[in-house]
Parts: C-alpha cells; sequence; structure tokens
C-alpha cells in the first residue's frame, strides 16, 4: 500500500492483513523519484497510483507511527511489483535462501 506522511513525503507501507493488529509503528520504504538504479530500488508510476515515476527505495527503510501517515493509500502494488519489492528487500537486507 503506497501512502503519504509528512510534509508529503511518499512510502511503501506493507501490511500483512487490513485487521489492525495494535501495533502503534509500522515500518516504511521512502519512494523517490531520484533514481540510482540499484538492486534495492523497484520502479512505480502512473500505474500504481504514483503522479510521476519514481522508486520505491529499501536501501532506507524506517519505522513510523501510524497516526502520521495518511487515513487512506494514494496507490497500490500489483502481484508482479510485490514480487519485485520481495526481491529488492531481500538484497537490501542481504537475505539469502
Amino acid at each position: 500500500m503506497i501512502r503519504t506522511a509528512p510534509n508529503h513525503a511518499v512510502s511503501l507501507k506493507q501490511q500483512r492483513t487490513s485487521i489492525d493488529n495494535g501495533v502503534a509503528d509500522v515500518t516504511c520504504a521512502p519512494i523517490t523519484r531520484t533514481v540510482r538504479g540499484t538492486r534495492s530500488e523497484v520502479e512505480v508510476d502512473l500505474e500504481e497510483g504514483l503522479l510521476e515515476a519514481s522508486v520505491i527505495t529499501f536501501d532506507n527503510i524506517v519505522t513510523l507511527p501510524k497516526y502520521i501517515l495518511a487515513s487512506g493509500p494514494v496507490g497500490q502494488l500489483g502481484f508482479a511489483k510485490r514480487a519485485q519489492v520481495d526481491r529488492a528487500l531481500r538484497y537490501a537486507l542481504d537475505i539469502q535462501y
């Protein structure tokens, strides 16, 4: 789910279920127009609901309090993009299996 944070920053918030699990903070990946071309980035654009071409960058994931995120999503990732997110996140965190 793509949401906005303070100062209109955009981030990817992954959630396992739509049910509120009582956790106050969520892990987010920033979305930026600055493309570095690394394996830890996933390209997103109008198809995902963004206004312009950008990348989700998994080298800078952060934990944010839920209350600062916009109440509703501004975009959404399809199955193929979620698979790319999985690969980029595993690369950024050096998860090997």
